[in-house]
């Protein structure tokens, strides 16, 4: 007997904003405890995406007048228990010009939330890839487990920045 097949979460385009951060936080939270991914496995997750998610609206298009730029995020659960989760952007990848004692830890959280991640960047935007291994509790009987994938489960949203050009 199958799962269910393919679960596609999307939304309509929006202005990316903190409001659609919101709504990739809950949609994603809602994708997650679907897979069974609860506790510190649903929260890392959490927590990594929307650092993400938040880093590209606040640092990718931090004047707001790249009209149709999107931001998108798609997870899928591997038949290994593997979330691969993707954000990816139109925006430019902006380095810091000086140190700022309060920010530019984002990545880093998100290296400690995940078992890898990477970050592509180009002339047609930044995509960063991450992954985590679903672990699920267990008793010292029951030995180790890992999460078991439901079939073609994926998750999908993308954000259209619809401020005006200037």
């Amino acid at each position: 007997m199958h799962g269910p097949g393919p679960r596609r979460h999307r939304r309509r385009p929006g202005p990316a904003d903190a409001d659609s951060i919101r709504v990739v936080q809950f949609e994603l939270g809602q994708w997650l405890i679907g897979l069974g991914c609860v506790g510190e496995d649903e929260s890392s997750l959490q927590h990594a995406v929307v650092e993400l998610v938040t880093n590209s609206v606040e640092h990718a298009y931090p004047d707001k007048t790249s009209n149709g730029a999107t931001v998108s995020v798609r997870g899928r659960l591997a038949a290994d228990g593997v979330v691969h989760v993707e954000v990816g952007g139109q925006g430019r990848w902006l380095e810091q010009p000086q140190p700022d004692p309060f920010r530019g830890r984002g990545l880093t959280m998100v290296e400690l939330f995940t078992d890898r991640s990477e970050v592509e960047h180009g002339d047609s935007g930044t995509t960063v890839r991450t992954a985590r291994r679903l672990r699920r509790p267990v008793s010292i009987a029951e030995g180790s487990r890992t999460a078991t994938p439901v079939e073609r489960q994926e998750l999908v949203v993308e954000e259209t920045l619809d401020a005006p050009a200037v």
